[in-house]
Protein backbone atom coordinates (compact mmCIF):
# COMPACT_ATOMS: atom_id res chain seq x y z
CA UNK A 1 0.00 0.00 0.00
CA UNK A 2 1.24 3.47 -0.90
CA UNK A 3 1.90 5.52 2.24
CA UNK A 4 0.96 9.19 2.00
CA UNK A 5 1.25 10.10 5.66
CA UNK A 6 1.53 13.82 5.00
CA UNK A 7 -1.50 13.97 2.68
CA UNK A 8 -5.15 14.36 3.75
CA UNK A 9 -7.76 12.76 1.50
CA UNK A 10 -10.62 15.25 1.06
CA UNK A 11 -14.05 14.91 -0.52
CA UNK A 12 -16.87 17.46 -0.51
CA UNK A 13 -20.30 16.08 -1.38
CA UNK A 14 -23.82 17.43 -1.03
CA UNK A 15 -25.72 15.28 -3.53
CA UNK A 16 -24.77 11.59 -3.51
CA UNK A 17 -22.72 10.68 -0.46
CA UNK A 18 -22.83 6.98 -1.40
CA UNK A 19 -20.74 7.48 -4.50
CA UNK A 20 -18.33 9.83 -2.74
CA UNK A 21 -17.75 7.22 -0.01
CA UNK A 22 -17.16 4.64 -2.72
CA UNK A 23 -14.57 6.90 -4.40
CA UNK A 24 -12.88 7.39 -1.03
CA UNK A 25 -12.89 3.63 -0.45
CA UNK A 26 -11.06 3.10 -3.75
CA UNK A 27 -8.43 5.67 -2.74
CA UNK A 28 -8.03 4.11 0.69
CA UNK A 29 -7.68 0.66 -0.85
CA UNK A 30 -4.59 1.87 -2.69
CA UNK A 31 -3.18 4.47 -0.28
CA UNK A 32 -2.75 5.10 3.41
CA UNK A 33 -3.40 8.77 4.13
CA UNK A 34 -2.49 10.91 7.11
CA UNK A 35 -6.19 11.74 7.46
CA UNK A 36 -9.45 11.28 5.56
CA UNK A 37 -12.21 13.91 5.69
CA UNK A 38 -15.50 13.86 3.79
CA UNK A 39 -17.39 17.15 4.11
CA UNK A 40 -21.15 16.81 3.71
CA UNK A 41 -24.43 18.17 5.08
CA UNK A 42 -25.71 14.58 5.59
CA UNK A 43 -25.78 13.09 9.06
CA UNK A 44 -24.01 9.76 8.77
CA UNK A 45 -22.14 7.71 11.37
CA UNK A 46 -18.62 7.54 9.94
CA UNK A 47 -15.45 8.89 11.50
CA UNK A 48 -14.46 10.41 8.16
CA UNK A 49 -17.56 12.63 8.01
CA UNK A 50 -17.29 16.36 8.75
CA UNK A 51 -20.73 18.03 8.86
CA UNK A 52 -21.11 21.31 6.99
CA UNK A 53 -24.19 23.32 5.90
CA UNK A 54 -25.78 22.45 2.55
CA UNK A 55 -23.75 23.80 -0.36
CA UNK A 56 -24.77 25.21 -3.71
CA UNK A 57 -22.32 24.91 -6.60
CA UNK A 58 -20.92 28.38 -5.83
CA UNK A 59 -20.82 27.58 -2.10
CA UNK A 60 -18.67 24.52 -2.88
CA UNK A 61 -16.16 26.64 -4.76
CA UNK A 62 -16.10 29.31 -2.07
CA UNK A 63 -15.61 26.67 0.63
CA UNK A 64 -12.57 25.25 -1.17
CA UNK A 65 -10.95 28.67 -1.52
CA UNK A 66 -11.89 30.32 1.76
CA UNK A 67 -12.45 27.60 4.37
CA UNK A 68 -10.84 24.28 3.46
CA UNK A 69 -7.42 25.23 4.84
CA UNK A 70 -8.89 25.40 8.34
CA UNK A 71 -9.59 21.64 8.29
CA UNK A 72 -6.24 20.36 7.00
CA UNK A 73 -3.23 19.70 9.22
CA UNK A 74 -0.98 17.84 6.77
CA UNK A 75 1.31 19.56 4.26
CA UNK A 76 -0.85 18.47 1.30
CA UNK A 77 -4.36 17.31 0.53
CA UNK A 78 -5.71 15.15 -2.27
CA UNK A 79 -9.09 16.54 -3.36
CA UNK A 80 -11.36 13.92 -4.93
CA UNK A 81 -14.87 13.82 -6.33
CA UNK A 82 -17.26 10.96 -6.94
CA UNK A 83 -15.94 10.81 -10.52
CA UNK A 84 -12.30 11.53 -9.79
CA UNK A 85 -10.08 9.31 -7.63
CA UNK A 86 -6.94 7.17 -7.46
CA UNK A 87 -6.63 4.39 -10.03
CA UNK A 88 -2.98 3.36 -9.95
CA UNK A 89 -0.77 3.69 -6.85
CA UNK A 90 2.26 2.77 -8.98
CA UNK A 91 1.64 5.99 -10.90
CA UNK A 92 2.55 8.03 -7.83
CA UNK A 93 5.77 10.06 -7.76
CA UNK A 94 7.17 11.91 -4.76
CA UNK A 95 7.95 14.66 -7.26
CA UNK A 96 4.26 15.55 -7.07
CA UNK A 97 4.83 16.82 -3.52
CA UNK A 98 7.41 19.34 -4.71
CA UNK A 99 4.59 21.50 -6.07
CA UNK A 100 1.74 23.40 -4.48
CA UNK A 101 -0.81 22.43 -7.13
CA UNK A 102 -1.15 19.63 -9.63
CA UNK A 103 -4.18 18.49 -11.62
CA UNK A 104 -4.92 17.06 -15.06
CA UNK A 105 -3.89 19.47 -17.87
CA UNK A 106 -6.38 21.59 -19.79
CA UNK A 107 -6.02 22.67 -23.41
CA UNK A 108 -5.80 26.46 -23.35
CA UNK A 109 -3.38 28.10 -25.76
CA UNK A 110 -1.83 30.55 -23.28
CA UNK A 111 0.20 28.03 -21.26
CA UNK A 112 -1.96 28.22 -18.12
CA UNK A 113 -3.02 24.59 -18.31
CA UNK A 114 -2.52 23.05 -14.84
CA UNK A 115 -5.05 22.10 -14.01
CA UNK A 116 -8.31 20.38 -13.28
CA UNK A 117 -9.40 20.57 -9.63
CA UNK A 118 -11.78 17.60 -9.50
CA UNK A 119 -8.85 15.31 -8.74
CA UNK A 120 -5.97 17.48 -7.56
CA UNK A 121 -3.09 17.58 -5.10
CA UNK A 122 -2.71 20.90 -3.25
CA UNK A 123 -0.43 22.15 -0.52
CA UNK A 124 -1.78 23.66 2.66
CA UNK A 125 0.39 26.69 1.87
CA UNK A 126 -1.60 27.22 -1.33
CA UNK A 127 -4.90 26.91 0.55
CA UNK A 128 -3.84 29.43 3.18
CA UNK A 129 -2.49 31.86 0.59
CA UNK A 130 -5.57 31.62 -1.61
CA UNK A 131 -7.89 32.19 1.34
CA UNK A 132 -6.26 35.59 1.84
CA UNK A 133 -5.62 36.85 -1.70
CA UNK A 134 -8.31 35.35 -3.93
CA UNK A 135 -11.41 37.54 -4.15
CA UNK A 136 -14.95 36.68 -5.19
CA UNK A 137 -17.68 36.44 -6.29
CA UNK A 138 -17.63 34.77 -8.64
CA UNK A 139 -16.00 31.81 -6.92
CA UNK A 140 -16.77 29.32 -9.66
CA UNK A 141 -15.10 27.30 -10.91
CA UNK A 142 -12.49 27.46 -8.21
CA UNK A 143 -9.79 25.56 -10.11
CA UNK A 144 -9.79 28.06 -12.97
CA UNK A 145 -9.92 30.94 -10.50
CA UNK A 146 -6.76 29.64 -8.85
CA UNK A 147 -4.92 28.25 -11.84
CA UNK A 148 -5.72 30.86 -14.45
CA UNK A 149 -7.05 34.13 -13.09
CA UNK A 150 -4.82 34.24 -10.01
CA UNK A 151 -1.95 32.02 -11.12
CA UNK A 152 0.52 34.81 -11.93
CA UNK A 153 -0.27 36.57 -8.65
CA UNK A 154 0.20 33.34 -6.69
CA UNK A 155 3.46 32.57 -8.46
CA UNK A 156 5.05 36.00 -8.55
CA UNK A 157 3.86 37.48 -5.24
CA UNK A 158 3.67 34.36 -3.06
CA UNK A 159 6.06 31.85 -4.64
CA UNK A 160 3.36 29.24 -5.24
CA UNK A 161 4.54 26.47 -7.59
CA UNK A 162 2.26 24.90 -10.19
CA UNK A 163 3.41 21.59 -11.65
CA UNK A 164 4.50 21.53 -15.31
CA UNK A 165 2.18 19.97 -17.86
CA UNK A 166 4.54 17.03 -18.40
CA UNK A 167 4.29 16.04 -14.73
CA UNK A 168 0.57 16.81 -14.47
CA UNK A 169 -0.04 14.45 -17.40
CA UNK A 170 1.41 11.62 -15.31
CA UNK A 171 -0.64 12.62 -12.27
CA UNK A 172 -4.13 12.57 -13.81
CA UNK A 173 -6.22 12.50 -16.97
CA UNK A 174 -9.38 14.48 -17.64
CA UNK A 175 -11.32 13.58 -20.77
CA UNK A 176 -12.73 16.15 -23.19
CA UNK A 177 -16.28 15.89 -24.51
CA UNK A 178 -16.32 14.38 -27.99
CA UNK A 179 -12.69 13.28 -27.62
CA UNK A 180 -12.72 10.70 -24.80
CA UNK A 181 -9.28 10.03 -23.36
CA UNK A 182 -8.11 6.51 -22.56
CA UNK A 183 -6.69 6.05 -19.08
CA UNK A 184 -3.25 4.48 -19.40
CA UNK A 185 -1.72 4.13 -15.96
CA UNK A 186 -1.92 7.68 -14.58
CA UNK A 187 -2.14 8.01 -10.79
CA UNK A 188 -5.78 9.11 -11.04
CA UNK A 189 -8.44 10.59 -13.28
CA UNK A 190 -11.39 12.94 -13.41
CA UNK A 191 -14.67 12.68 -15.31
CA UNK A 192 -15.78 9.12 -16.02
CA UNK A 193 -18.18 10.41 -18.68
CA UNK A 194 -15.35 11.36 -21.01
CA UNK A 195 -12.59 9.04 -19.82
CA UNK A 196 -12.28 5.45 -21.01
CA UNK A 197 -11.45 3.36 -17.93
CA UNK A 198 -11.51 -0.02 -19.70
CA UNK A 199 -7.86 -0.68 -18.79
CA UNK A 200 -8.53 -0.28 -15.07
CA UNK A 201 -9.37 -3.28 -12.92
CA UNK A 202 -11.30 -2.37 -9.74
CA UNK A 203 -9.95 -3.66 -6.42
CA UNK A 204 -11.17 -7.21 -5.63
CA UNK A 205 -13.07 -6.17 -2.52
CA UNK A 206 -15.14 -3.76 -4.63
CA UNK A 207 -16.28 -6.45 -7.06
CA UNK A 208 -19.29 -7.15 -4.85
CA UNK A 209 -21.88 -4.96 -3.21
CA UNK A 210 -22.40 -1.48 -4.59
CA UNK A 211 -19.60 -1.42 -7.13
CA UNK A 212 -21.08 -3.33 -10.12
CA UNK A 213 -24.28 -1.28 -10.12
CA UNK A 214 -22.40 2.01 -9.65
CA UNK A 215 -19.95 1.13 -12.43
CA UNK A 216 -22.80 0.31 -14.82
CA UNK A 217 -24.50 3.59 -13.88
CA UNK A 218 -21.31 5.51 -14.69
CA UNK A 219 -20.91 3.71 -18.03
CA UNK A 220 -24.53 4.49 -18.86
CA UNK A 221 -24.16 8.19 -18.03
CA UNK A 222 -21.02 8.30 -20.15
CA UNK A 223 -22.94 6.85 -23.10
CA UNK A 224 -25.67 9.44 -22.60
CA UNK A 225 -23.05 12.20 -22.45
CA UNK A 226 -21.29 11.12 -25.63
CA UNK A 227 -24.52 10.83 -27.62
CA UNK A 228 -25.33 14.38 -26.44
CA UNK A 229 -29.03 13.44 -26.40
CA UNK A 230 -29.14 14.10 -30.16
CA UNK A 231 -31.40 11.12 -30.74
CA UNK A 232 -34.65 11.28 -28.76
CA UNK A 233 -35.16 7.53 -29.09
CA UNK A 234 -31.65 6.73 -27.84
CA UNK A 235 -32.00 9.26 -25.03
CA UNK A 236 -35.28 7.74 -23.83
CA UNK A 237 -33.84 4.21 -23.89
CA UNK A 238 -30.84 5.34 -21.85
CA UNK A 239 -33.15 7.18 -19.43
CA UNK A 240 -35.21 4.02 -18.86
CA UNK A 241 -32.11 1.91 -18.28
CA UNK A 242 -30.70 4.54 -15.94
CA UNK A 243 -33.88 4.51 -13.87
CA UNK A 244 -33.69 0.71 -13.61
CA UNK A 245 -30.10 0.95 -12.40
CA UNK A 246 -31.03 3.54 -9.78
CA UNK A 247 -33.63 1.08 -8.47
CA UNK A 248 -30.99 -1.65 -8.46
CA UNK A 249 -28.63 0.62 -6.54
CA UNK A 250 -31.23 1.25 -3.86
CA UNK A 251 -31.87 -2.50 -3.58
CA UNK A 252 -28.16 -3.27 -3.25
CA UNK A 253 -27.79 -0.54 -0.63
CA UNK A 254 -30.51 -2.11 1.48
CA UNK A 255 -29.04 -5.61 1.13
CA UNK A 256 -25.49 -4.50 1.98
CA UNK A 257 -26.46 -2.14 4.78
CA UNK A 258 -25.17 0.87 2.86
CA UNK A 259 -26.57 4.32 3.27
CA UNK A 260 -30.34 4.68 2.80
CA UNK A 261 -31.49 6.27 -0.43
CA UNK A 262 -32.69 9.48 1.22
CA UNK A 263 -29.02 10.49 1.42
CA UNK A 264 -28.76 10.34 -2.35
CA UNK A 265 -29.62 13.37 -4.45
CA UNK A 266 -32.63 12.63 -6.64
CA UNK A 267 -32.15 11.94 -10.33
CA UNK A 268 -35.40 12.41 -12.17
CA UNK A 269 -36.36 9.85 -14.76
CA UNK A 270 -36.87 11.94 -17.89
CA UNK A 271 -38.85 9.13 -19.53
CA UNK A 272 -41.61 11.37 -20.78
CA UNK A 273 -41.12 14.96 -19.56
CA UNK A 274 -43.89 16.30 -21.73
CA UNK A 275 -45.84 18.56 -19.44
CA UNK A 276 -44.98 21.31 -17.00
CA UNK A 277 -47.33 20.41 -14.17
CA UNK A 278 -45.94 16.87 -13.83
CA UNK A 279 -42.32 18.06 -13.61
CA UNK A 280 -42.33 20.95 -11.17
CA UNK A 281 -39.71 19.29 -8.96
CA UNK A 282 -37.25 18.67 -11.80
CA UNK A 283 -33.80 20.17 -11.27
CA UNK A 284 -32.74 23.09 -13.44
CA UNK A 285 -29.85 21.02 -14.85
CA UNK A 286 -32.24 18.32 -16.07
CA UNK A 287 -34.58 20.98 -17.42
CA UNK A 288 -31.74 22.47 -19.47
CA UNK A 289 -30.89 19.03 -20.87
CA UNK A 290 -34.49 18.53 -22.01
CA UNK A 291 -34.61 21.98 -23.60
CA UNK A 292 -31.37 21.17 -25.43
CA UNK A 293 -32.79 17.92 -26.78
CA UNK A 294 -35.84 19.72 -28.12
CA UNK A 295 -33.78 22.53 -29.63
CA UNK A 296 -31.63 19.98 -31.44
CA UNK A 297 -34.49 17.86 -32.71
CA UNK A 298 -37.77 19.75 -32.78
CA UNK A 299 -37.29 23.51 -33.19
CA UNK A 300 -38.14 25.17 -36.50
CA UNK A 301 -38.76 28.65 -37.86
CA UNK A 302 -41.19 29.00 -40.77
CA UNK A 303 -40.68 25.33 -41.50
CA UNK A 304 -36.86 25.54 -41.46
CA UNK A 305 -34.88 23.78 -38.73
CA UNK A 306 -33.54 26.35 -36.28
CA UNK A 307 -31.05 25.20 -33.64
CA UNK A 308 -31.65 28.16 -31.33
CA UNK A 309 -32.94 28.66 -27.81
CA UNK A 310 -36.23 30.56 -28.19
CA UNK A 311 -35.60 32.52 -24.98
CA UNK A 312 -32.45 33.97 -26.51
CA UNK A 313 -33.98 34.60 -29.90
CA UNK A 314 -36.70 36.70 -28.32
CA UNK A 315 -33.91 38.79 -26.80
CA UNK A 316 -32.28 39.01 -30.26
CA UNK A 317 -35.34 40.72 -31.72
CA UNK A 318 -35.34 43.17 -28.81
CA UNK A 319 -31.69 44.01 -29.51
CA UNK A 320 -32.28 44.33 -33.26
CA UNK A 321 -35.18 46.73 -32.70
CA UNK A 322 -33.00 48.90 -30.47
CA UNK A 323 -29.78 48.81 -32.52
CA UNK A 324 -31.37 48.66 -36.01
CA UNK A 325 -28.21 47.25 -37.61
CA UNK A 326 -27.37 47.67 -41.27
CA UNK A 327 -25.40 44.43 -41.31
CA UNK A 328 -25.80 41.27 -39.22
CA UNK A 329 -22.88 38.87 -39.57
CA UNK A 330 -24.06 35.42 -38.50
CA UNK A 331 -21.11 33.02 -38.22
CA UNK A 332 -22.54 29.51 -38.30
CA UNK A 333 -25.81 28.98 -40.21
CA UNK A 334 -26.32 25.20 -40.51
CA UNK A 335 -29.96 24.75 -41.66
CA UNK A 336 -30.65 28.47 -41.88
CA UNK A 337 -33.69 28.80 -39.62
CA UNK A 338 -32.17 31.56 -37.52
CA UNK A 339 -30.69 33.23 -40.62
CA UNK A 340 -34.17 33.44 -42.13
CA UNK A 341 -35.67 34.71 -38.88
CA UNK A 342 -33.06 37.49 -38.71
CA UNK A 343 -33.86 38.48 -42.28
CA UNK A 344 -37.58 38.62 -41.50
CA UNK A 345 -36.92 40.93 -38.53
CA UNK A 346 -34.94 43.19 -40.86
CA UNK A 347 -37.90 43.09 -43.26
CA UNK A 348 -40.03 44.45 -40.44
CA UNK A 349 -37.43 47.15 -39.69
CA UNK A 350 -37.25 48.03 -43.38
CA UNK A 351 -33.45 47.93 -43.57
CA UNK A 352 -30.37 45.76 -43.26
CA UNK A 353 -28.80 42.56 -44.59
CA UNK A 354 -27.66 39.27 -43.10
CA UNK A 355 -24.24 37.95 -44.10
CA UNK A 356 -24.30 34.19 -43.42
CA UNK A 357 -20.89 32.60 -42.97
CA UNK A 358 -20.33 28.85 -42.66
CA UNK A 359 -17.80 26.25 -43.74
CA UNK A 360 -20.66 24.23 -45.27
CA UNK A 361 -23.95 25.55 -46.64
CA UNK A 362 -25.13 22.26 -48.11
CA UNK A 363 -27.91 21.87 -45.49
CA UNK A 364 -29.29 25.37 -46.04
CA UNK A 365 -32.95 25.46 -47.05
CA UNK A 366 -33.81 26.94 -50.47
CA UNK A 367 -36.10 29.54 -48.90
CA UNK A 368 -33.08 30.89 -47.01
CA UNK A 369 -30.93 31.12 -50.13
CA UNK A 370 -33.73 32.95 -51.95
CA UNK A 371 -34.32 35.73 -49.42
CA UNK A 372 -33.08 39.05 -50.86
CA UNK A 373 -31.61 40.29 -47.57
CA UNK A 374 -29.40 37.20 -47.13
CA UNK A 375 -25.98 36.81 -48.73
CA UNK A 376 -23.75 33.81 -48.08
CA UNK A 377 -20.01 33.33 -47.73
CA UNK A 378 -18.87 29.72 -47.59
CA UNK A 379 -15.59 29.04 -45.78
CA UNK A 380 -13.78 29.40 -42.48
CA UNK A 381 -14.79 32.75 -40.97
CA UNK A 382 -11.30 33.86 -40.02
CA UNK A 383 -9.94 33.04 -43.48
CA UNK A 384 -12.88 34.84 -45.12
CA UNK A 385 -12.49 38.02 -43.06
CA UNK A 386 -11.54 40.20 -46.05
CA UNK A 387 -14.53 38.97 -48.06
CA UNK A 388 -16.81 39.67 -45.11
CA UNK A 389 -15.42 43.19 -44.68
CA UNK A 390 -16.31 43.91 -48.30
CA UNK A 391 -19.99 43.49 -47.38
CA UNK A 392 -19.74 46.29 -44.79
CA UNK A 393 -19.90 49.93 -45.87
CA UNK A 394 -18.10 52.72 -44.05
CA UNK A 395 -20.95 53.96 -41.84
CA UNK A 396 -22.90 50.71 -41.41
CA UNK A 397 -24.08 49.62 -37.98
CA UNK A 398 -22.79 46.06 -37.51
CA UNK A 399 -23.92 43.29 -35.14
CA UNK A 400 -22.21 39.90 -35.01
CA UNK A 401 -23.53 36.51 -33.85
CA UNK A 402 -20.88 33.83 -33.34
CA UNK A 403 -22.27 30.28 -33.55
CA UNK A 404 -19.59 28.18 -35.21
CA UNK A 405 -17.56 25.30 -33.73
CA UNK A 406 -17.72 26.43 -30.05
CA UNK A 407 -14.12 25.42 -29.39
CA UNK A 408 -12.10 27.72 -27.16
CA UNK A 409 -9.46 28.59 -29.73
CA UNK A 410 -11.82 29.18 -32.64
CA UNK A 411 -14.20 31.30 -30.55
CA UNK A 412 -11.33 33.38 -29.18
CA UNK A 413 -9.85 33.88 -32.67
CA UNK A 414 -13.20 35.05 -34.02
CA UNK A 415 -13.70 37.43 -31.11
CA UNK A 416 -10.28 38.98 -31.61
CA UNK A 417 -10.41 39.22 -35.40
CA UNK A 418 -14.01 40.40 -35.79
CA UNK A 419 -14.50 42.63 -32.74
CA UNK A 420 -13.37 45.79 -34.55
CA UNK A 421 -16.30 45.42 -36.98
CA UNK A 422 -18.91 45.80 -34.23
CA UNK A 423 -20.06 49.40 -33.99
CA UNK A 424 -20.46 51.45 -30.82
CA UNK A 425 -23.65 50.53 -28.96
CA UNK A 426 -24.09 47.29 -30.91
CA UNK A 427 -23.42 43.72 -29.82
CA UNK A 428 -21.09 40.80 -30.37
CA UNK A 429 -23.23 37.82 -29.32
CA UNK A 430 -21.33 34.63 -28.51
CA UNK A 431 -23.63 31.63 -28.48
CA UNK A 432 -23.53 28.38 -26.51
CA UNK A 433 -21.37 29.55 -23.62
CA UNK A 434 -23.79 27.36 -21.64
CA UNK A 435 -21.65 24.35 -22.65
CA UNK A 436 -20.16 22.98 -19.41
CA UNK A 437 -21.78 25.93 -17.62
CA UNK A 438 -25.31 24.56 -17.42
CA UNK A 439 -25.20 21.82 -20.04
CA UNK A 440 -22.87 18.90 -19.32
CA UNK A 441 -21.59 18.66 -22.87
CA UNK A 442 -19.49 20.41 -25.47
CA UNK A 443 -15.82 21.43 -25.74
CA UNK A 444 -14.01 22.26 -22.52
CA UNK A 445 -12.62 24.88 -22.44
CA UNK A 446 -15.18 26.44 -24.75
CA UNK A 447 -16.98 29.71 -25.53
CA UNK A 448 -17.42 30.71 -21.87
CA UNK A 449 -13.69 30.65 -21.23
CA UNK A 450 -12.94 32.30 -24.59
CA UNK A 451 -15.20 35.22 -23.63
CA UNK A 452 -13.39 35.69 -20.33
CA UNK A 453 -9.99 35.56 -22.02
CA UNK A 454 -11.06 38.03 -24.73
CA UNK A 455 -12.29 40.58 -22.19
CA UNK A 456 -9.01 40.49 -20.27
CA UNK A 457 -7.31 42.18 -23.21
CA UNK A 458 -10.18 44.20 -24.67
CA UNK A 459 -11.90 46.98 -22.75
CA UNK A 460 -14.09 48.08 -25.67
CA UNK A 461 -16.78 45.58 -24.69
CA UNK A 462 -18.68 44.77 -21.54
CA UNK A 463 -20.93 41.85 -20.66
CA UNK A 464 -24.56 42.94 -20.71
CA UNK A 465 -26.23 40.47 -18.36
CA UNK A 466 -29.52 42.37 -18.52
CA UNK A 467 -30.00 40.50 -21.80
CA UNK A 468 -30.19 37.22 -19.85
CA UNK A 469 -33.64 38.35 -18.86
CA UNK A 470 -35.35 34.94 -18.78
CA UNK A 471 -32.66 33.38 -16.50
CA UNK A 472 -32.47 30.41 -18.88
CA UNK A 473 -30.04 31.37 -21.62
CA UNK A 474 -27.70 29.46 -23.90
CA UNK A 475 -25.38 32.49 -23.89
CA UNK A 476 -24.31 33.21 -20.27
CA UNK A 477 -21.84 36.12 -20.39
CA UNK A 478 -22.30 35.98 -24.17
CA UNK A 479 -24.04 39.32 -24.80
CA UNK A 480 -21.06 41.61 -25.34
CA UNK A 481 -21.96 45.28 -25.85
CA UNK A 482 -19.46 47.63 -27.43
CA UNK A 483 -19.05 50.63 -25.12
CA UNK A 484 -16.07 52.44 -26.60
Amino acid sequence: MLRLDNVTLVGIEGVDLNQMLLAAAVCQHYCRFGAVKIFTPFDYDDERIVRIPPLSYDDYNRFVIRSLHEHVETNHLLLIQHDGFVLNPDGWSDEFLEYDYIGAPWQFDDGLNVGNGGFSLRSKRLLETASECVEGPPWSPEDRLLCRRYRKVLEEDYGIRFAPVSLASRFSIDGVFGEPHVWDGEFGFHNFRTTDLSKWTPPPDLSVGLWPAVKRTWELERRAQLTAVRSRRTWRRIAREHAQLQTELDTVRRLTGAMPSQFTGSKEDPEDPEFLESNLDMTLRNTLAIIQERILNRTTYSGVKAVKNPFDFWVYQEILFEVKPDVIIEIGNQYGGSTLALAHILDHLGKGVVVGVDVDHSKLADVVRAHPRISLITGDACRCLDAIKERVREHDKVLIIEDSSHTYRNTLNILRKFSSLVTLGSYFIVEDSVLNHGLDEGPSPGPYEAIEEFLRDNDCFEIDRTRESFLITWNPKGYLKRIR
